[in-house]
């Protein structure tokens, strides 16, 4: 707190639907594009229908996608921003 603020790295606080790069799931781990292993995945969501993981944990019998859960929230994620844009135009004009 004495510091200023370091951002971490998107491999520490990964969201699988708001990401644009995409990633991979192999044998219940996360990786990104690139092949790095992606170390901290959120399973973001307010209940557990629109949490885009089941079985969130760590290991080969865990983390299966949701894909209509997950589709729904790339779509949204990707239109929030753009709906954001021409909010704030609407408003300075």
């Amino acid at each position: 707190y004495q510091h200023k603020a370091v951002f971490l790295d998107k491999k520490y606080n990964f969201m699988i639907s708001s990401v644009k790069e995409g990633f991979n799931l192999k044998e219940g781990v996360f990786y990104q594009k690139n092949g790095e292993k992606i170390a901290v995945v959120r399973n973001a969501g307010r209940s557990g229908f629109l949490r885009p993981i089941n079985n969130f944990g760590y290991g080969r019998q865990f983390n299966r996608i949701k894909y209509i859960v997950y589709i729904l929230k790339k779509i949204f994620y990707t239109n929030a921003s753009k709906l954001k844009n021409i909010a704030k135009l609407r408003l300075q004009g």
